[in-house]
């Protein structure tokens, strides 16, 4: 018998066409899991900046302003957005937003860094591990 007895392969389309399209499917789905991963890690990290604020509260405004927000952006970038959403919140991470540049106090009472710093690693772990 001849190899080619045994095997057939017809095309429905082009390999070209149907690898294109798997390649963007892939890439939707990378996408979404990327997603949900900081999704699901938004709310421990709002959680953590507002335990581990290092400034003593006057009003408690400063830490019930702490926010960490996921984005889909353009439906192409993931964001893992952390603020304040108190207008002197800027001043308490070290910044000056009239210059925007640092002030003395930098690093003193900032709570976005550390979060990064102490999360980041975290949520790279985490997507790796689906991904992979």
């Amino acid at each position: 018998m001849a190899y080619s007895d045994y095997v057939r392969v017809e095309w429905n389309q082009l390999p070209e066409e149907a690898i294109g399209k798997l390649i963007t499917e892939y890439g939707v789905s990378i996408q979404s899991a990327i997603y949900q991963v900081v999704k699901s890690w938004s709310p421990l990290v709002e959680a953590w900046m507002k335990d581990n604020a290092p400034w003593t509260d006057r009003t408690g405004d400063a830490r019930a302003g702490l926010t960490a927000r996921s984005h889909l952006v353009f439906n192409q970038y993931v964001i893992l957005r952390l603020s304040h959403t108190v207008e002197y919140g800027t001043y308490l991470e070290g910044f000056n937003p009239l210059t925007n540049s640092p002030m003395n106090n930098v690093g003193t009472w900032s709570i976005i860094e550390p979060a990064l710093d102490y999360f980041g690693p975290k949520i790279m772990r985490d997507i790796q591990s689906r991904l992979l």
